[in-house]
């Protein structure tokens, strides 16, 4: 089965040129989100789920062949576990941070200790972890929330590819889960990682040490711009936000990244829920278009 992984659709917001950075005057960076609309789905869906197929994920001439395991528990559509992941095939180390990912997710939410009954560097195994939740998840969850007055815990979790390019041995993917255990609102995240021959990458490796600065800088500026502001009153107005004083200050020198990945329009940030706005922000994810950011990667 082919399948054209272009998961995310890019939406580009019209701004104003951002300011100059130390290295090089840019120009052209226009802040974007990501639409993670189809890596997470329907939460309110709550028709059973229990397939596994191999799918292609085809990235311009590099395809990644993987084994999509789709598995869905309910009770109501306030308690269910929702699971989707893309295993590829005979990349053990990849798929062994999948399992992780898949495993302390469920565990934290759930407060449980499950530990898979093997090792999770072969599709087969992660689709063994995602049978092994549900079990759980049946078993002990519904049958406790599912008598409560007003029930609600539910968990979602996604991870697909979002890039991959043989010659360069590199693959990116997207995690994603959320949760709803009560209260106002439910918990999301989202979340990059490239990987370079099976080992996970951060944002030094992909990066070079020297440029750091200048590249906070862009992403200071590119999430100005889709917010329709300048960097500085952009600034003023985080740092406001999230309360900091003269030794905690957020700059464009130093800000914060937390996740980043490369993907085939340049290099994607992913920022955690209430880390840079408020919770109604969600996960905010922007785009460094490839003109803008190929001077400064290390890759």
């Amino acid at each position: 089965m082919k399948k054209t992984a272009i998961l995310f659709t890019v939406i580009s917001f019209l701004a104003a040129s951002i300011s100059s950075c130390s290295k090089k005057e840019e120009t052209a960076a226009i802040g974007s989100y990501y639409n993670t609309t189809q890596l997470i789905g329907d939460l309110s869906k709550t028709v059973k789920t229990d397939t596994t197929f191999t799918v292609d994920f085809t990235f311009g001439q590099t395809t990644v062949p993987s084994m999509l395991i789709k598995k869905a528990v309910t009770d109501s559509a306030d308690i269910f576990l929702s699971l989707s992941v893309a295993s590829p095939i005979d990349k053990p180390l990849i798929n062994d941070c999948l399992g992780r990912y898949v495993t302390e997710t469920y565990n934290f939410v759930a407060d449980k200790k499950i530990v898979p009954s093997a090792s999770t560097e072969y599709p087969e195994s992660i689709a063994a972890l995602c049978d092994m939740l549900a079990d759980n998840f049946s078993s002990e969850i519904i049958s406790e929330y599912s008598l409560m007055e007003t029930p609600a815990f539910n968990i979602t979790i996604a991870i697909e590819p979002q890039f991959a390019d043989n010659e360069k041995e590199i693959s990116t993917y997207a995690f994603f889960h959320n949760y709803y255990t009560g209260g106002a609102h439910g918990t999301s995240d989202l979340s990059f990682t490239t990987f370079k021959r099976g080992r996970q990458l951060k944002a030094e490796d992909i990066i070079k040490p020297e440029d750091m600065p200048v590249v906070r800088e862009i992403i200071a500026n590119t999430i100005a711009q889709a917010k329709g502001m300048t960097t500085n009153i952009y600034l003023t107005w985080l740092n406001d936000f999230l309360m900091t004083d003269e030794s905690t200050a957020i700059t464009a020198a130093n800000f914060p990244i937390y996740s980043m990945g490369i993907v085939d329009e340049g290099v994607v940030v992913s920022y955690p829920v209430y880390s840079i706005g408020p919770a109604s922000d969600g996960n905010p994810s922007y785009l460094l278009p490839t003109d803008i950011i190929a001077p400064y990667l290390a890759l």
